[in-house]
């Protein structure tokens, strides 16, 4: 049967995609205009975010459950805490989406800001209040009380069918000026590009896309912010058959071929 790639790019909107994978339960369909992966799904995903996502699928992905991989994720936390503060060092009000288990959020706290959380999962939700006493909303009824300084999603948005409509959703939620700060895999980074094979077999299947970083400024654009910082992270050499060193993430780096990024946007005035 042939496939009709006349679909839009959920981050640039266009219509040109090429074939790149067919999974068994999705087609993957590489963006020619921005350079993004998106998926087409035919049959239904159910993904359940319970306490197994926490453990047996992060320790499937990294190694490590959630809680042990908990010093990596503070320390990740606190690099991403530093930039900000580089923005925002007086007190501000932080709303981090897709909060998880709320490490980030703690980290945040004790970086001097006022913190909320917004989690769909129960189990991570109920964590984040009972551990760290940090308010974290189940609805966007509680989160649309309150304008905020910071919204981060790390590593949320991918997991969205249509990330344009939730960061319309996002924009007028943030005071004048106010930053966006989000990580992302990096669907045209060393890996997807180099080693397809493996990359088609790691890719999560809850990954509605994996853009690009053009293919997030065109996003971004639209939906009313301009990205004013790229970080190139995720540098794994060896995943693309290359020795891990110093040299050769330098090299990634430079050349934005990490398989992961990090951006943080500013809101434009209207």
């Amino acid at each position: 049967m042939g496939l009709n790639l006349k679909f839009n790019c959920p981050l640039c909107s266009s219509s040109n995609g090429r074939l790149l994978y067919n999974s068994g339960n999705y087609y993957l369909i590489f963006c020619q205009k921005c350079r993004s992966n998106y998926q087409i799904r035919y049959k239904e995903l159910k993904k359940e975010y319970g306490k197994d996502y926490y453990f047996d699928n992060h320790a499937k992905t990294y190694g490590k459950t959630y809680i042990e991989d908990e010093e990596n994720i503070r320390l990740i936390a606190r690099r991403r805490l530093k930039r900000l503060k580089r923005i925002f060092p007086e007190k501000a009000l932080l709303l981090d989406v897709g909060s998880a288990l709320g490490l980030f959020c703690d980290e945040a706290r004790q970086a001097g800001f006022d913190v909320y959380g917004l989690e769909i999962s129960d189990y991570a939700r109920e964590y984040c209040i009972k551990r760290f006493g940090i308010s974290c909303f189940k609805s966007w009824a509680e989160v649309e009380k309150y304008k905020y300084d910071v919204i981060t999603l790390w590593f949320t948005l991918e997991h969205i069918e249509k990330p344009a409509e939730l960061l319309f959703r996002i924009n007028p939620l943030l005071k004048e000026r106010g930053i966006l700060a989000l990580s992302l895999p990096n669907g045209h980074g060393a890996f997807a590009r180099f080693n397809r094979k493996e990359y088609y077999k790691k890719r999560p299947e809850e990954h509605f896309f994996e853009p690009s970083i053009n293919g997030m400024r065109i996003l971004l654009k639209k939906a009313g912010f301009r990205l004013i910082n790229v970080n190139i992270c995720g540098l794994h050499p060896e995943r693309i058959g290359l020795p891990d060193n110093f040299v050769i993430r330098g090299i990634q780096k430079i050349l934005s071929l990490g398989d992961t990024f990090e951006v943080i946007a500013v809101k434009e005035n209207k």
